[in-house]
């Protein structure tokens, strides 16, 4: 396995709210973390695979499009399947700040949020760490406010919306098929911009944001695993283009298809 990772610059030891760590891990049956008591909160968003997280004693099974918060001052214990290994973006956080915004947004006993699409926050912080700027901790706390805000929705919604959860089910299924946000609202029966609210009051993004987010993962997987050309891959995944795939990819991953195949396969 390997993960890129990149520290925050520090704010102090007494600062009442501090990132750590940030970046994203591509697992195998080794990965397998372990903080009895911890001293530091993380949230984490999984890309693709599956695996399982132990906070307290009690076990939850986060997979594709899963985000899991697991808050400091607990055990935590989380390890990958080795059949389907997880890839998940990831930050680490901690202080007396951190303890009170879950506790504020009320989600500080709360760790698997199904369905939560918060790959582009966690992606605009990983980029935070990667910049190293001045400004750093005040940027990430925004982004984390938004993120905290986002889960504490979700856990008043996601169990009453029905419509909403049929429609992620059917992305997760066919997600490689060619589909615009007329084809989805299609599915439920309901019209675009009704569709696109429903969602987004669920999972805190559009249908087809989602959708998108779920090809971008997969593209990611076989760029690093696979030889199939960048045209290929945008077909694969039924994109109009090769062109348009490669600038929405650079979009959310911050380089092109082929600067990323490089940067991770050594090529």
């Amino acid at each position: 396995m390997h993960e890129d990772i990149y520290p925050f610059l520090t704010e102090g030891e007494n600062a009442p709210l501090s990132f750590l760590l940030a970046g994203i891990s591509y697992c195998d049956g080794s990965y397998r973390i372990s903080r009895p008591d911890s001293s530091l909160s993380c949230v984490e968003y999984i890309l693709s695979g599956s695996g399982t997280v132990i906070m307290d004693g009690k076990s939850y099974y986060p997979t594709a499009g899963d985000t899991y918060f697991l808050p400091q001052g607990h055990d935590h214990l989380y390890f990958s399947s080795a059949e389907e290994p997880w890839v998940k973006i990831w930050v680490n956080f901690s202080g007396p700040l951190a303890d009170a915004m879950a506790r504020s947004y009320g989600i500080a006993e709360k760790c698997h949020f199904p369905g939560l699409y918060t790959g582009d926050l966690l992606r605009s912080i990983v980029r935070v760490a990667e910049e190293r700027k001045a400004d750093s901790t005040l940027s990430a706390s925004l982004l984390m406010h938004e993120l905290l805000y986002r889960m504490s929705r979700t856990r008043e919604t996601r169990a009453l919306n029905r419509t909403a959860a049929s429609l992620r089910d059917f992305i997760d299924l066919h997600y490689t098929e060619p589909l615009d946000a007329a084809a989805l609202a299609d599915v439920v029966g309901k019209s675009p911009s009704q569709c696109s609210r429903v969602f987004r009051a669920a999972y805190g993004v559009t249908p087809y944001q989602y959708l998108l987010a779920r090809r971008v993962s997969l593209a990611r997987i076989l760029l690093e695993n696979s030889s199939m050309s960048v045209r290929e891959i945008a077909a694969q995944l039924s994109f109009c283009d090769e062109y348009y795939f490669s600038n929405l990819f650079k979009q959310k991953v911050g380089v092109s298809p082929a600067a990323y195949r490089v940067g991770n396969r050594g090529e």
